[in-house]
């Protein structure tokens, strides 16, 4: 007995007519015959009573077509489920996002959170030069990470760009200009994250300077987890900041810091959407064409000065 068998039952049964249920089911009227009387044999049941002019229900055949319209219904249930476990609708993806970005790709997650419930979709915070070795280790799916360490076991699609800001304290001459170059601010000393474990973000700044002839006096401070001190130093006036400064939820931030930006050539940095070459789960190679698609119909803008200024005072 299968399943194909159960599912002539219930298609006679709701019919009564052999050769409309065997039309119904695609096979011929005697085949048709032939799969009942071989159903009810092994079972031990008569199913239906027969005549020349009709079909009927015996009542042992009418309680059995409905148990096995149940069993039919969960059967096709589960292959609709297996078809959409295939297409990426169930499993898990384990996002990691660089320091700081949550604010541009938060919203693109909870949409596809919203689009696939079948799908466990977690988001964390990952500084860029652990979150390669997380990916290459196993330990998050995808990556969103400024900057790429080419390997052959990653691939990279660039989403969009950051633009450099200025961060100044808010009581200095600084803040009053609508944008600022190096040049202007080649006196103030640079606050800055430490290398590791953000290294292209910390080379990035130092490239430009460099390209602007400018030899910063720096102040080092840790890049991760404590990467709010950049901020606590250039708001007591310290020094200043220069870099994509992620959003700001503390309302000191708000009033102590300017934000301006940065008039340089090249003065934005690429983030990049990236995953491991040859990925055999469909939920994340499914999760990984839906973003690649989101942000190209969105654009690589860089972020605005609105959107900074709107994240200060909200």
């Amino acid at each position: 007995m299968d399943v194909r068998s159960l599912r002539y039952l219930v298609t006679l049964a709701r019919m009564l007519n052999f050769t409309a249920a065997a039309s119904h089911v695609h096979i011929s009227q005697p085949s048709l015959s032939r799969q009942i009387q071989k159903l009810e044999g092994e079972i031990g049941v008569q199913l239906f009573s027969r005549d020349r002019r009709n079909v009927t229900l015996t009542e042992a055949g009418r309680y059995l077509a409905e148990e096995a319209g149940i069993i039919v219904a969960q059967t096709e249930r589960f292959l609709r489920c297996a078809e959409e476990a295939r297409k990426g609708a169930y499993g898990l993806v384990r996002v990691a996002n660089d320091v700081g970005l949550n604010i541009r790709v938060e919203p693109t997650l909870n949409e596809y959170r919203r689009k696939s419930p079948g799908v466990v979709l977690t988001s964390s915070d990952v500084p860029s030069d652990h979150l390669h070795n997380a990916l290459m280790e196993g330990k998050v799916d995808v990556g969103i990470v400024r900057g790429f360490v080419d390997s052959k076991r990653l691939i990279a699609q660039p989403l969009f760009d950051e633009a450099f800001v200025v961060v100044v304290p808010r009581q200095n001459q600084l803040a009053k200009f609508q944008r600022l170059t190096l040049t202007q601010v080649r006196h103030e000393p640079l606050v800055l994250g430490e290398r590791v474990p953000m290294s292209p973000m910390h080379d990035k700044v130092l490239d430009l300077y460099q390209k602007a002839g400018i030899e910063p006096t720096i102040i080092h401070v840790p890049s991760w987890p404590h990467f709010e001190a950049t901020r606590l130093l250039i708001g007591s006036g310290a020094g200043i900041g220069v870099g994509p400064f992620p959003r700001l939820k503390e309302p000191i931030f708000g009033r102590k810091l300017g934000f301006i930006p940065l008039d340089e050539p090249n003065a934005t940095m690429v983030v990049n959407l990236v995953w491991r070459r040859g990925e055999v789960s469909a939920a994340v190679v499914k999760f990984v064409s839906f973003l690649r698609q989101r942000f190209k119909e969105k654009g690589m803008d860089s972020l605005s000065q609105t959107e900074l200024q709107a994240w200060v005072d909200g």
